[in-house]
């Protein structure tokens, strides 16, 4: 997955829909080498899944200039 030069709220739907597509057993690259901005709802986003639905569906997820978030809470 390649994320675009400015990604924002505008963006979140398609990130979460692209997100719940992903098949079990799969590794799955989130490329953010061309962004400027990434809004810290869609960090959000993409941290939850890393770190909880990925395991669900043993999916390995590796992230390229992505900045890594503390989450306050589990969902």
């Amino acid at each position: 997955m390649v994320l675009s030069q400015e990604v924002t709220f505008l963006n979140k739907s398609g990130i979460l829909e692209s997100l719940n597509n992903i098949k079990t057993n799969q590794h799955l690259i989130i490329d953010g080498t061309h962004c400027e901005a990434i809004d810290y709802d869609v960090l959000e986003l993409i941290q939850e899944f890393k770190i909880y639905r990925s395991k669900e569906l043993n999916v390995t997820v590796e992230t390229i200039n992505i900045p890594e978030i503390t989450l306050t809470s589990k969902h």
